[in-house]
């Protein structure tokens, strides 16, 4: 009898486990591609560009099973099991759409904190520039101030040399003043004597102007090499404004790209998000007509001898065949052996067929007589429902596919 539950349940259930098993592995892989997209903003474009696809196939599916509801009335119960797992996938849908918007308010916020943490690199670059500004300003100020004082230096030597020119000029004028006096040397001798004073006291002070000299050539040497190591400190300098204006250029132009890349995202969250509203729209519209053409179908009538219950049909056979012809029989109809899948759909079913042992297409566990299903001798791969009394709706009982009983077939 095990064997035959799980033939019936794989031929009653293999469309659904089928359409259900590859529903679960496209949203195991959207799953997978979300979680690998955190990190990086444009595979999640991408990946929403790959949802909005899929929800638009999800929406044109929809179209076409409302399309095949509208058109095939006569197989009222299969239509109602695709609407039904239609509104399951949306169901699903609308949570994956809504965990989407969710990681993308998530990302926006982290392009924010990018944003303002490069708008603060600026401003802080900015202020660096200016420094480096105003260190130049001052540098070239100092080297003003030190041309000044070369300059004045410089006028200062020349002074001291036309000086010693004056100086020497009157000493080549005493010395002849002094070969003059030589003639005259007994009548001016005590003038040569104070001119000798007056020759030793130029000498001296000839000796401390070239002493002077020397130690102006030496501080003019002195000045050049102070001169030198500032050009060479202003050369340094000049590279490194040089090279901090190339690295501000460079962040202005990253933050630029940066800027219309975040722009270019924002229009195109925006735009997948329109296309969104417009995907539930079309849901809403679509659940709406499901809904009618549900109610419609509810209210429809059962062909003669066929008794109505919930959306479906059921058939009460007048005689009794084995499970085999009796299934036929049922599929001649445009129907199918009845499947019980609720206590009251259970109790209603059993009371159609006047309270005698029926066969059925599906079988739930739980209301198995005790002890069954056996499989007795082997050869009991069949069910059956048992009426033991008029005060219960009966058990189930596993019996030979050869016995004959009563159907119910569904529609």
């Amino acid at each position: 009898m095990d064997t035959m539950e799980i033939d019936d349940d794989a031929y009653i259930d293999r469309n659904l486990v089928k359409q259900a098993s590859v529903r679960y592995d496209a949203l195991a892989v959207e799953k997978k591609q979300l979680q690998i997209s955190v990190g990086n903003l444009t595979k999640e474009k991408d990946q929403l560009k790959q949802r909005y696809s899929s929800a638009t196939t999800e929406r044109d599916e929809l179209k076409a099973n409302f399309n095949s509801v509208k058109h095939k009335m006569d197989q009222l119960q299969e239509s109602y099991n695709d609407t039904h797992r239609s509104l399951e996938n949306l169901q699903t849908d609308h949570k994956n759409l809504k965990a989407t918007k969710d990681q993308l308010e998530s990302k926006n916020n982290n392009l924010e904190r990018e944003k303002n943490a490069l708008r603060t690199l600026y401003t802080a670059l900015e202020a660096k520039r200016d420094q480096l500004v105003s260190n130049y300003s001052l540098l070239k100020r100092d080297k003003d101030q030190l041309q000044n004082s070369h300059n004045t230096l410089k006028q200062e030597r020349n002074q001291l040399q036309e000086s010693y020119n004056d100086k020497r000029t009157s000493l080549e004028k005493l010395q002849t003043d002094h070969k003059n006096l030589r003639a005259t040397k007994d009548q001016l001798q005590s003038r040569n004597n104070n001119l000798e004073r007056e020759k030793n006291a130029l000498r001296t002070l000839y000796t401390a102007l070239v002493a002077k000299r020397d130690q102006l050539a030496s501080n003019y040497s002195l000045l050049k090499r102070d001169k030198d190591q500032l050009q060479n400190s202003y050369n340094t300098l000049s590279l490194r404004k040089n090279y901090t204006e190339r690295s501000y250029n460079s962040l202005w132009k990253d933050n630029s790209q940066l800027q219309t890349r975040y722009n270019t995202l924002r229009v195109e969250k925006d735009q997948l998000q329109g296309n969104y509203s417009g995907l539930t729209a079309d849901r809403d519209r679509l659940r709406k007509n499901v809904d009618k053409m549900t109610a419609k179908v509810k209210d429809m009538r059962c062909q003669e001898h066929w008794k109505k219950f919930d959306t479906s049909c059921y058939f009460v056979s007048t005689t009794k065949k084995n499970w085999t012809e009796s299934r036929q029989a049922c599929i001649t109809e445009g129907a199918d052996l009845v499947v019980i899948n609720s206590q009251s759909c259970w109790k209603t079913k059993l009371s159609a067929a006047k309270k005698e042992n029926c066969f059925s297409a599906l079988w739930h566990i739980r209301y198995w007589q005790p002890g069954q299903p056996n499989s007795y001798n082997g050869n009991q791969d069949c069910g059956e429902v048992v009426q033991e009394s008029t005060a219960n709706v009966g058990q189930w009982n596993d019996d030979g596919c050869f016995a004959e009983q009563i159907w119910i077939c569904e529609k």
